[in-house]
């Protein structure tokens, strides 16, 4: 409920995919050095002097010396900036004023004197970074529409940028455990030019490392060595690298804020020439490009406009389509800037508006805080089971968890416990005396969020016909410009897109200039009715057909905009009906778009259904006949634009019912609760067989519920009313178990035994006890509190409370941890806890019981320890057995490769491929066996068995074997075959040939002196010749390289030419093929032109 509903526009899209959307809007707004400069002068010049009262810049105008325009006015600002540069005082002109008018032939009224201005340049001038850096501070922490800053929006961000990078990782996200994090601050030594990146990797730094950036995202390298040799700065030691509290992406996310500030602070004057020069260094300091890096082609502008969140299909898509989604959103972004003043105002928004409204008609006159700024410490108290009303006094639990107001606004407070609540407000500042909760509790249900905010939704987009075009036109120009970015939105399990014929038809129905689908398509509403049926057909609300206007179209298109992907493309309409009946997420869809009624009864039990079993299901016959789905005709001829933004706002309207409650919502669901309550209380006090009338009376009128709102067609109450049959059924079986049956014994179940090989693989490892199946928790930054369950199990740790007096204090490093007898212990807001150091230097938390690991801790800023909820996985699990499991069936792979590496040999002597390619075929076999090394080391961990580190050697030693055979077999079968002047280069490359020059120079053309022979032998290490080199020349002077031709033939071949080829053919005797190879002008000057 805390999250605010979309844009009708974006309704189909989740809030969090459009952060960087957010992020590009504020980022317009960000501070440039003009606009510091004339906000520092505004402050310092006095309020009396000036002659207007906004922003206006200020301008000193100087006598030009000409009749048309006797005046020269220059920017203030601009005589700031270059003061800051020069450094020294500016000179004035005589006559000059300084004024808030930079136009006409007089200058206006003089705001200060010539010496004022010069106090105020030199007191401004040197301040001018520092303001501006303050500045930058405040738009940083500025909050936006949504109640967030720019901090937030960016840690959010990255947050899910990672989770979705690390999921294509080889492993997932399970290859990444218990690592350790830190934020890496580097100069630009990447080849993405990143400055800032998050390195996860292993205690041990031979282990596989990632790094993560804005500009190239998550990249794994081998090791922590190999990543730290493409860095400039060495990797820190276990080390988090930020403040305690603090979560890693809020901490990546300042990174980059402290490298603008680091930037700002490293400027010196004497660098920039001119103000124009400084203030785009100062810009691009600030603009934060990195963030829009991926969404287009390097050569591409990343400018502010162009920015969209990075969605996983992006990431594959080409250069062309990249720069398409770029345009298309950089025009979105310029519509939504235009249209600020007709934006709805998201849920949050809307709250924290109405309750500054009535909290400034309640108190008149006062300097009020905002809304937005109000925390409440709402207390999760759990009463006990003979105290349901709060009774009798008691204490949390749990700890207080704070929500903001405008959450509770939204929510309703006619069921928590503001009585025991505590108001605070965020800024740290003291709360006003009338900031009472009873008050709240008052202001809340006056202004009744959860009533207005839907009639304010339903009166701006549906009744109030002047608002509900504009709203209308601003949605289908959303729509038109956000369609090509959906005909290339690749469906689910990365499945293709649109075909090329179904594009046509979606931009024939959606069409610039026209509220209809021309002749060509045929645009229509998803309808359902069952056959042989006297019932109406039903809508799928906010589902469409696009189609071929034909007799039999050969494809179909349907629109769901609540669905991912938006367009999905069917062969036929048949093709589309069995989609829907299939379980899956458009068959949830389109139940949701159902109203209730026997069409959506029917698609929600399928093919078997029978309408007569349904309604008869008390009693009846059972032998009407069975009725199935089909789809209807119903085009939409006309408005159909109109009819999409109709569902569209008619979908956000429910939405809004869905995530607010209001004021009379809430007083029945406390009556219903009330009454539950009071049956619950009264109902165990019951003994014999009138207990059992009363557990079953109840039981029934749960039962009777349920089909009431069946009849009723009330899909809330239905849901509602079955969840109270499944509880009244349980507490039914529990109440006769506990009141009519005896207890016996209870048992245990015992713990699987393992396998005699498990055991005997388990007696050799020496594993970290590091779970080996828990996903990546990001409870640091998403959820600052502790589960129940989460509790329970840290309650399960905890020792006996221990008095501190009786411990003895450890060392300075480590206060706040005491030895006690024998054990290192430590006190947290929980209780007692025995903790132990590990390898990395952190401390954690160990079962007493079974010396087990548990969850980290870390010492706070004011000393004590606490639990460490940052980038780190919920200890307190033993080895998994399917680690030994999978560590058994690695070693049997490894034994199987190592077996068969004679026969691979002489597979490889027995095949007849290219030399190259039988180099490759040992050189897969050798990569096999070093991948399976790499497993069974990451199998391993930190201590391999002497078993298991004897095979990794034999792994790579064979790997090696392999290679060097491959290698071998090539350089062999390249000697055999007739010589190129490739294979003599890579002869050469690895020294297994001598290229020797044979003499000068010397006529072959019979004495006319038109070609001269330079001749070349290739001899292998025995001097065997394997080829001669031939390159022709047109004289005897020419320049080496000025060849006329150049080929290797082969020895047998050497003195043979057109001349002998010609005296075979005058005998009458066959003419032998000369073979030459072309010697090209790279290879000619490697291997035999070297001077």
């Amino acid at each position: 409920m805390s999250q605010s509903p979309p844009s009708p526009a974006a309704s189909s899209t989740p809030a969090s995919s459009w952060d960087l959307f957010h992020i590009s809007q504020r980022l317009r707004q960000r501070p440039t050095l003009a606009d510091v400069a004339n906000n520092l002068l505004h402050a310092l010049i006095p309020d009396a002097a000036r002659t207007a009262v906004d922003q206006a810049p200020f301008y000193l105008a100087q006598p030009s010396g000409q009749q048309a325009a006797p005046w020269r006015f220059t920017p203030l600002a601009d005589l700031l900036i270059q003061r800051y540069l020069l450094n020294q005082a500016i000179e004035q002109p005589a006559g000059s004023v300084v004024t808030q008018i930079a136009s006409g032939t007089e200058p206006g009224t003089p705001l200060i004197s010539q010496s004022d201005m010069s106090e105020i340049l030199e007191i401004g001038g040197p301040r001018l970074l520092g303001v501006f850096a303050s500045q930058l501070l405040d738009f940083w922490n500025a909050k936006d529409g949504q109640a967030l800053n720019l901090l937030q929006r960016i840690s959010t961000l990255v947050a899910n940028d990672v989770l979705a990078e690390a999921r294509k990782l080889p492993g997932g996200q399970q290859q990444w455990l218990q690592l350790h994090t830190s934020i890496v601050f580097f100069k630009s030594s990447l080849p993405d030019g990143s400055c800032l990146g998050i390195a996860i990797r292993h205690t041990d730094r031979s282990a596989s490392a990632v790094l993560y950036t804005l500009n190239s995202g998550l990249v794994a390298y081998a090791s922590a060595n190999a990543l730290e040799a493409h860095l400039s700065d060495p990797l820190s030691e276990p080390n988090p690298g930020f403040r305690p509290g603090q979560n890693l992406f809020e901490a990546f996310a300042t990174g980059l804020l402290e490298q603008q500030l680091q930037g700002l602070a490293a400027i010196v004057p004497g660098d920039f020439k001119t103000a124009i020069a400084l203030a785009q260094h100062v810009d691009a300091l600030i603009e934060l490009n990195e963030l829009f890096y991926r969404l287009h082609a390097p050569s591409t502008s990343a400018s502010g406009q162009s920015s969209y969140p990075l969605p996983a299909w992006i990431h594959q898509a080409s250069a062309a389509d990249r720069q398409m989604v770029a345009r298309q959103l950089g025009t979105l972004a310029t519509l939504e800037q235009s249209n600020q003043a007709i934006a709805l105002p998201s849920l949050a928004r809307y709250t924290a508006d109405v309750l500054d409204a009535q909290m400034t008609h309640d108190h008149p006159g006062q300097a009020l805080p905002l809304a937005t700024d109000f925390i409440v410490q709402v207390v999760d108290y759990t009463p006990p089971f003979f105290d349901p009303f709060h009774l009798t006094g008691g204490s949390s639990s749990h700890p207080e968890k704070p929500r903001a107001l405008i959450q509770i606004a939204a929510l309703n407070t006619q069921a928590l416990p503001l009585e025991r609540s505590q108001i605070s407000l965020h800024s740290g500042k003291a709360v006003p005396t009338w900031a009472t909760t009873a008050y709240f509790r008052q202001l809340i249900s006056r202004v009744d969020v959860g009533k207005t905010y839907p009639a304010f939704l339903q009166h701006t987009l549906l009744d109030d016909a002047p608002q509900a075009t504009l709203q209308q036109t601003l949605f289908i120009e959303r729509l038109r410009i956000l369609l090509p970015i959906l005909l290339i939105t690749p469906g689910p399990q990365g499945k293709g897109t649109l075909t090329e014929a179904a594009r046509h038809c979606v931009l024939a129905a959606f069409a610039a200039g026209t509220d209809s689908p021309n002749g060509s398509v045929q645009f229509s509403q998803l309808t359902l009715q069952l056959s042989h049926s006297a019932n109406q057909a039903v809508d799928a609300q906010g589902m469409f057909m696009i189609e071929p206007v034909s007799p039999t179209p050969d494809l179909l298109v349907l629109y769901a905009p609540h669905c991912t992907p938006q367009l999905m493309e069917f062969s036929s309409r048949a093709a589309l009906l069995a989609r829907l009946k299939q379980p899956g997420p458009l068959h949830d869809a389109v139940l949701d778009a159902l109203p209730e009624g026997p069409v959506r009864t029917a698609l929600r039990r399928g093919e078997n259904w029978s309408p007569a079993l349904d309604s008869n299901y008390l009693g009846g016959e059972f032998g009407s006949s069975r009725k199935t789905l089909q789809l209807t005709q119903a085009p939409v001829t006309s408005h159909a634009l109109a009819l999409v933004y109709r569902a569209n706002a008619q979908s956000l309207i429910e939405q809004a019912r869905q995530t607010t409650t209001s004021d009379a919502e809430q007083n029945w669901i406390s009556a219903e609760k009330s009454i539950a309550l009071v049956l619950s209380v009264l109902l165990p006090m019951f003994e014999g067989p009138l207990a059992d009338i009363a557990w079953i009376a109840q039981f029934y009128a749960s039962v009777y519920a349920l089909h009431t709102a069946a009849l009723t067609h009330d899909p809330q109450a239905e849901k509602s009313a079955l969840v109270e049959v499944l509880i009244q059924a349980s507490l039914l079986l529990m109440h006769g178990s506990v009141r009519t049956a005896r207890e016996g014994t209870s048992t245990v179940r015992p713990a699987r035994e393992l396998g005699n090989e498990i055991h005997k693989q388990r007696s050799l490892l020496h594993l970290p006890q590091y779970p080996t199946h828990t996903l990546l928790d990001f409870s640091g930054w998403s959820s600052p509190t502790l589960s129940r369950k989460n509790l329970e199990q840290l309650r399960a740790l905890a020792l006996a409370p221990i008095d501190p007096l009786d411990a003895a204090l450890k060392d300075a490093d480590q206060q706040g941890l005491f030895s006690y007898q024998g054990r290192t212990v430590a006190r947290l807001p929980h209780g007692w806890f025995e903790v132990e150091q590990s390898t990395d230097q952190s401390w954690r938390i160990v079962d007493p019981h079974s010396s087990t690991p548990g969850p980290f801790i870390v010492q706070g800023s004011t000393g004590h320890w606490q639990l460490d909820l940052r980038l780190r996985l919920r200890g307190g699990e033993t080895v998994s057995n399917a680690a030994l499991k999978r560590l058994k069936t690695q070693m049997h792979q490894a034994h199987l490769l190592l077996t068969h590496e004679g026969d691979e040999i002489a597979a490889a002597k027995r095949f007849r491929g290219l030399p190259i390619e039988v180099e490759e075929q040992l050189d897969a076999k050798a990569q096999a066996r070093l991948a399976c090394a790499s497993k069974l080391e990451s199998l391993m961990a930190n201590s391999p068995d002497q078993l298991t580190s004897q095979t990794i050697r034999q792994l790579r030693s064979s790997a090696q074997r392999l290679q060097r055979t491959g290698r071998g077999l090539r350089i062999e079968r390249l000697k055999a075959l007739p010589p190129t002047a490739t294979g003599i280069d890579f002869l050469n490359d690895q020294h297994e040939i001598v290229i020797t020059r044979l003499g000068e120079r010397t006529d072959v053309s019979g004495g006319k002196g038109t070609d001269f022979l330079l001749e070349f032998s290739v001899q292998d290490r025995q001097g065997k010749p394997l080829a001669y080199a031939h390159f022709h020349y047109g004289s005897a002077s020419s320049a080496e390289r000025d060849y006329q031709a150049a080929h290797i033939k082969k020895p047998e071949q050497r003195f043979m030419g057109l001349s002998a080829q010609r005296d075979q053919a005058n005998r009458g005797m066959p003419v032998t093929a000369i073979y030459r190879d072309r010697i090209s002008p790279q290879l000619a000057r490697k291997l035999f032109l070297r001077s």
